[in-house]
């Protein structure tokens, strides 16, 4: 369901029913505030474990929020308990369909909705990190309208909690348990049914809401409640079984397992800190003393700042101690501890070097020899500091850190016996040599000077014989590759050289097209002049060297420039990149989903792919769908720039075979792109491209109107409403083809506000056309949310169209009010007798 901007009708007519005590307010906020399915959410998942379901509402998050901070209020004010329902619901469904497959018992018979992440506390914390997201203001309102009841009515508690819990959902299991510690002396039994449940106490989704009811709560229990909830701590049976079943995966020794045990019990006491005395006061003060006060026990995780490994110092403090005390650390200073315990790590140390070299470059230039005695971890820390001021383009010493890398290229790659991660140290000298290639690659793209080129080429073309990645490593857990193989490219070792190459040879190519007659000597030479890139390019474009998905999209990703630099070796490989008729190869897919993906839609390169573009026009919807961006979508953008610029006719086989072949959301995508890049290109149009665009759209519009289904092409009639509003076509066509295009589709746009606006300009001169046109826009319950987001505008429009000399226009003006009104838009009863609209 589309969204619409806010406006100030749907108060106006609450406040009005509120006014007059009539219920019906409830089910103008129930529709206005209504929660449906994401358009989504029936597609295919390549990844259960990733699937992200957002509930869609016909208001904005902000939008939403507002109105139930300032309108609903005024709602619980009419009926307390039919306000609480209704929000209740409106939460009740946006967890249902977020979580479509979680609706079975998982905790405490509760359904799992992940609350504790997208809503760490009930009340208002700072761990609230987003509150005007739909489902947190769905929280806040059933929290406040319920917390309001129970402050009138006491007696309200029980019954609130049991409604609440009825639903099933963790969320609503946990604001119940936040109201009961808000009023915990008026249902004791409550208090103790949750605090003495082991389930709860040992989950960590009701954590927070447990520790607020242990506080408030405990002193209600009688004193053998109050043994048995602080024994359950101290026997922690289930737990302990939890950490037994887990010592395998973890190599967890007796000493770390106990230790993680005895912390559990530590954080669980610390609910009761305020209420212990005697022997659990002590046990609570040892354990304090022997692993340090808890850190936020109330939450499972808690955000700070700053997330990651810490380090024993600073960058700032790096740089004050002088280079020999720095580097008597870095050589010295072990961690302490195991890798289990979260403390200062070299992986923190390094980020520290790395934030070091970004605040005084000058001061570690000198430096580079002296980080050739050091840890790997603060070798790669130090050369990623210098990476980064590359990517913001500052100058930096490339003749030290070249020479550095090139140090590091001819260290033996493996570590035997040496462990490590991200969180920990390098495991060995990968990853710093995925730090070169990325360094590399932006100083070609930036500073890097033209005579180091050999030592530059060297070191690229050591980087592209790299293991990383292997076989394994482009595979997922369940065995397919990963869906996007160039962002693995620039991810592992030799897909970043492989990249840094493709800038290698940008790098020289620009470098000789600056010299007297080097455009000349490029186009009749090509690769000729990096005969070294050639070299590369061929070897790894060989399978039987060079199997890997992620090398092979650096094919596609850099396929116009490949092009540019050499089209005589470009088009002499073409079959090699793009085997004829292989189109399901993973090499096929990956350099061709990199190519569609990362590459804009140039001229040149459709000339020589015209066969491949046809063959992946005719597998358009068989699923292939990296994680961010659709590849059926992006090659559609490809065809109609094409189409646009007059690269492709109407009649071409490329457009037929389109508009044959794709499904109707295909070509929904199809006209709503050149509708959306319309409106958002400012400059005028030429001529040649309206006369195009108009081509199409009529084509399109034919077929639909001809069709015998025509619920088959309302998708694509309701595009053209991005078309109408960018004001690029004449007016009398624009008006004349959105009423027909309306006559088979609904106008499901996000262009509402756009639409209106131009309809407001077009009325005087049109005055018949444009209220047909905005009476279709407004037909059915759905459609009135224009009227609700466009009040200036539908009101300008009518007026204009009731004084126009046209009866047509006055008496379509006419039945539009009255249709208005009877959907519930009385504001516009005082425009049949000449006034305004009258305030709600």
């Amino acid at each position: 369901m589309r969204r619409t901007r806010f406006s100030g009708s749907s108060q106006k007519l609450i406040n009005k029913f509120i006014t007059e005590g009539r219920l019906e307010a409830f089910d103008l906020a129930a529709a206005f505030l209504e929660i449906t399915a994401d358009p989504k959410a029936s597609e295919p998942q390549e990844s259960e474990m990733y699937r992200s379901i957002k509930p869609q509402a016909r208001l904005d998050e902000w939008q939403y929020s507002q109105f139930l901070k300032e309108e609903f209020p005024k709602l619980i004010e009419l009926d307390a308990n039919r306000a609480l329902d209704l929000v209740s619901k409106l939460l009740l469904d946006y967890v249902r369909l977020s979580y479509p497959d979680h609706d079975i018992p998982d905790k405490e018979n509760s359904y799992n909705d992940i609350s504790q992440v997208w809503r760490p506390a009930i009340e208002n914390h700072s761990q609230n990190h987003q509150f005007d997201q739909v489902e947190n203001s769905l929280v806040t309102a059933v929290r406040d309208t319920a917390l309001k009841i129970i402050e009138s009515n006491p007696t309200a508690l029980k019954e609130i909690v049991a409604k609440l819990e009825s639903y099933k959902w963790i969320i609503f299991r946990r604001i119940s348990m936040y109201l009961i510690s808000q009023f915990p002396t008026l249902e004791s039994t409550l208090v103790a049914e949750r605090l003495l449940n082991r389930d709860i106490l040992e989950e960590s989704d009701f954590r927070h809401e447990y520790a607020g009811l242990a506080q408030s709560g405990f002193e209600v229990l009688s004193p053998d409640q109050q043994e048995k909830v602080l024994g359950m701590i101290e026997d922690a049976s289930r737990f302990q079984k939890a950490i037994e079943a887990d010592r395998a995966r973890r190599e967890l020794t007796d000493e770390q397992a106990l230790r993680i045990l005895e912390v559990w019990k530590r954080d669980r006491l610390s609910h009761f800190k305020d209420h212990l005395t005697g022997t659990w006061k002590q046990r609570y003060d040892d354990l304090v003393t022997k692993f340090g006060a808890p850190d936020h026990p109330d939450f499972s995780s808690y955000s700070s700042s700053y997330v990651g490994p810490t380090s024993v110092t600073n960058a700032k403090s790096l740089i004050d101690m002088g280079s020999e005390k720095m580097f008597e650390l870095l050589k010295t200073w072990k961690p302490t501890g195991n890798r289990f315990d979260f403390g200062p790590t070299k992986e923190g140390l390094g980020r520290d070097i790395s934030a070091a070299v970004k605040l005084d470059p000058e001061y570690f230039e000198p430096l580079a020899e002296k980080f050739k005695e050091l840890d790997p971890t603060y070798v790669r820390s130090y050369l990623d500091g210098f990476y980064n001021l590359a990517q913001n383009n500052a100058a930096v010493s490339w003749v030290a850190l070249l020479e550095l890398s090139t140090w590091v290229m001819a260290q033996p790659r493996e570590m035997p016996g040496r462990q490590g991660g991200v969180m920990d140290q390098d495991p060995d000298w990968g990853w710093t040599r995925r730090t070169i290639g990325s360094l590399v690659s932006r100083g070609l793209s930036t500073s890097a000077p033209f005579e180091m080129r050999d030592i530059i080429w060297k070191i690229i073309e050591l980087l592209t014989e790299d293991p990383n990645p292997t076989p394994a490593e482009e595979r997922t857990k369940d065995g397919a590759f990963v869906d996007d193989a160039y962002t693995l490219a620039i991810n592992t070792v030799r897909g970043e050289a492989m990249n840094a190459a493709m800038e290698y040879g940008l790098w020289v190519y620009r470098n000789i097209e600056e010299t007297e007659g080097g455009k000349e000597r490029l186009k009749k030479e090509g690769f000729q002049v990096m005969p070294e890139l050639q070299r590369v390019l061929e070897k790894h474009l060989d399978p039987a060297a060079d199997s890997s998905i992620a090398v092979r999209a650096i094919y596609g990703r850099f396929f116009p420039w490949i092009l540019m630099m050499d089209r005589a070796w470009t088009i002499a490989h073409l079959d090699a990149i793009w085997p004829p008729g292989r189109f399901e190869d993973p090499l096929y897919l990956a350099a061709w989903q990199a190519y569609m993906v990362y590459a804009d839609a140039y001229n040149e390169p459709l000339l020589v792919l015209k066969s491949r573009y046809l063959e992946a026009i005719r597998n358009i919807g068989s699923g292939r769908k990296m994680r961010h961006v659709s590849e059926d979508e992006r090659l559609t953008q490809h065809l109609m720039v094409f189409y646009w610029r007059g690269k492709l006719a109407l009649d071409d086989e490329l457009i037929v075979e389109f508009w044959n072949t794709a499904d109707a959301k295909s070509r929904q995508f199809a006209l709503d792109f050149i509708g959306r890049s319309l409106l958002s290109d400012n400059s005028v149009l030429p001529v040649e491209a309206q006369t195009q665009l108009k081509a199409l759209w009529d084509q399109r519009l034919t077929v639909a109107e001809t069709a015998a289904d025509k619920v088959e092409y309302a998708g694509e009639m309701s595009a053209f409403g991005w078309w109408f509003a960018s004001g690029d076509f004449d007016d009398l066509w624009s008006c004349e083809q959105y009423l027909r295009a309306l006559e088979i589709g609904e106008p499901r746009t996000n262009a509402d506000h756009y639409i209106a606006k131009r309809l407001v300009e077009l009325v005087k001169t049109f005055p018949v056309a444009v209220i047909k046109i905005l009476g279709k826009l407004t037909l059915g319950d759905r459609h009135t949310w224009l009227v609700f987001g466009n009040k200036d505008a539908v009101n300008s429009i009518i007026s204009t169209a009731l004084e126009s000399p046209e009866e047509e226009a006055k008496t379509e003006a006419k039945e539009l009010i009255s249709r208005l009104m009877a959907n519930g838009h009385v504001e516009f009863r005082n425009l049949l007798t000449g006034g305004s609209p009258s305030p709600q």
